[in-house]
């Protein structure tokens, strides 16, 4: 049918539906019943156009006279004049229409056609006036192409356990109220640059051949759980304001999701991906919800920002490794620096907003990059791991807490090299000074001590002078050999390597020098918090050395 056919036979089953609700009102029948019967009425009416065609079409296959080809689009295309005469004839038109509810706003202008100069080339808009809220075409059958590209719903557009034999064309198509197609076939899909401003529904839609939602616009809550794909399904580019709900969703064709947005909450929970799923470059801005997942085949989440919450794959199952390469999860949740990890942590925990979930998420992504053998992320989601742990299974009362935290510091979970190094450097600086202090100069100030210490090493003339106005033994060891602050240095050096501080002999020589002997030379007399803090010195220098190994063996991947 052409556009004018088209609207001729909707504005007749739109007739036959005002018709049957007065005569079932007339009746005493509620509102509800008079509805329901009324919409009966004009199902009725366009379904005895639309089943005629479609058994001419089943006796044109049957006797071989059918004869059409699906393009790379998966659109039926004829290949002889009997079957292109019989799409023409099954086709329905309603590109550029405009249905207009009666009493609505914005609705002020008339059926008909109105021009717009748009330079388009486009027939002009065509008004439908509506006798209810909005356009009701459930359980209506469309045995060939349906076109509804550019069309505007000022109302709700129903299309419920609707039937699309052919072709459902629906791009740019403006959707102002609800948009209901729960339990509706379709044979092929369009609904690029669609925009949804209402709900969108499309539970146990089913889709026999390729749908696309490419660039479409949902600003409500958009729901397809429960929806079969079995042919390809493309959201990309697709902008989802509200929720989104693919729960329990079947995509037996390959699902691109590559740059859509998703500002509310995304669920995928129990979805079913039997061919490709591409999330590349995807936005998640609020949940993520990906739990019990099926994927098949490859599932790649390549350049995918999670920018609230760290996304949830608690038991999803993959046949093959996903692919992880440069996703970030926002620095609100992960990394963020170590102090907005304590006391941001604190401040959730104690107003009830922490993710309770959090470890066991992160844990379920580590499993995830320990099978894509991406070392990189392994690491990133370990941190992510321990991070949970604190204030939730780790409270501050709990030595793992505090351990935790001191790992952090330490080594960043085992990720930084330099962190033990700076440590090793200042332990050693103050291990020095401590061991300098305990150098005692006899017949010395404090004050002249500390300056003895540090001024008679200064090249100039200064440091020179002031030596001088010194006892001879503040600058030298007891012994009357060797410098003692460069002796504190090398035994804060040697404690620091740990392999030096198991050199006893040499050792030996620099107590002598820094704290002298009773008369044997091999007996140094050593203060005990000298020994103390040497000891303590090389178990803190000792644990340091392993984190830095172990920082170099993760950043290079050593097995």
């Amino acid at each position: 049918m052409t556009r004018d056919e088209t609207v001729a036979l909707f504005e007749a089953c739109e007739a036959k539906r005002g018709e049957a609700r007065a005569v079932a009102l007339a009746q005493g029948k509620s509102k509800d019943e008079a509805r329901a019967i009324a919409h009966e009425a004009a199902k009725a009416h366009w379904n005895a156009w639309a089943g005629p065609l479609l058994a001419e079409r089943k006796a044109m296959e049957a006797d071989g006279r059918w004869a059409a080809e699906k393009d790379w689009r998966g659109s039926l295309e004829p290949e002889n004049a009997e079957t292109r005469a019989w799409m023409e004839k099954a086709a329905a038109d309603f590109s550029r229409c405009l249905f207009l509810v009666r009493g609505g706003e914005g609705t002020q202008e008339t059926a008909g056609e109105h021009s717009k100069e748009d330079g388009s080339g486009e027939p002009p808009v065509k008004s439908i006036q509506l006798e209810g809220n909005g356009a009701d075409f459930s359980g209506f059958v469309f045995p060939g192409t349906a076109t509804f590209e550019s069309a505007t719903f000022s109302g709700y557009a129903t299309f419920e356990s609707a039937t699309f034999s052919g072709d459902a064309r629906f791009a740019s198509t403006t959707f102002a109220g609800n948009a209901t197609f729960a339990s509706a076939t379709f044979e092929s899909a369009t609904f690029e640059s669609a925009t949804f401003s209402g709900r969108a529904r499309f539970e146990s839609a089913t889709f026999t051949g390729p749908a696309s939602f490419e660039s479409a616009t949902f600003t409500g809550n958009a729901y397809f759980k429960s929806a079969t794909f079995n042919g390809n399904a493309r959201f990309e580019s697709a902008t989802f304001t509200g929720p989104a709900s693919f729960d329990s969703a079947t995509f037996s064709g390959d699902a691109s999701f590559k740059s859509t947005t998703f500002s509310g909450n995304a669920r995928f929970e129990s979805a079913t991906f039997t061919g490709n799923a591409r999330f590349e470059s995807a936005r998640f801005r609020s949940e993520a919800n990906f739990i019990a997942i099926n994927s098949q085949r490859a599932f790649r989440l390549i350049d995918a920002r999670f920018q609230w919450r760290v996304p949830d794959f608690l038991s999803a199952k993959f046949a093959e490794p996903v692919l992880l390469d440069n996703v970030q999860l926002a620095a609100g949740i992960e990394p963020g620096g170590l102090l907005r990890s304590i006391f941001g942590g604190l401040l959730l925990w104690i107003t009830g907003g922490f993710d309770a979930a959090l470890s066991a998420k992160y844990r379920a992504l580590k499993r995830l990059a320990i099978q894509s053998d991406d070392h990189r992320n392994e690491q990133i989601f370990f941190r992510g791991e321990l991070r949970g742990r604190r204030y939730n299974e780790d409270k501050p009362w709990h030595p793992a807490f505090w351990v935790g935290i001191l790992y952090e510091v330490a080594s960043d979970f085992g990720r930084s090299i330099l962190r033990p190094i700076l440590l090793l450097f200042a332990l050693s600086l103050v291990s020095s000074w401590f061991y300098l202090g305990r150098h005692t100069l006899a017949d010395v100030s404090p004050r002249a001590q500390l300056q003895a210490r540090f001024l008679s090493h200064l090249p100039d003339r200064t440091g020179a002078l002031f030596a001088a106005a010194q006892p001879a033994q503040a600058l030298s060891c007891k012994q009357g050999k060797g410098d003692p602050a460069a002796a504190a240095v090398l035994l804060a050096i040697r404690q620091s390597s740990v392999i030096g501080a198991l050199d006893s002999s040499k050792n030996a020589q620099i107590y002598t020098c820094l704290y002298g002997t009773d008369g044997d030379p091999k007996a140094p007399v050593v203060p005990g918090a000298v020994v103390l803090w040497g000891i303590g010195q090389t178990l803190l220098s000792a644990a340091l050395w392993f984190l830095f190994l172990l920082a170099l063996r993760n950043q290079f991947k050593i097995k």
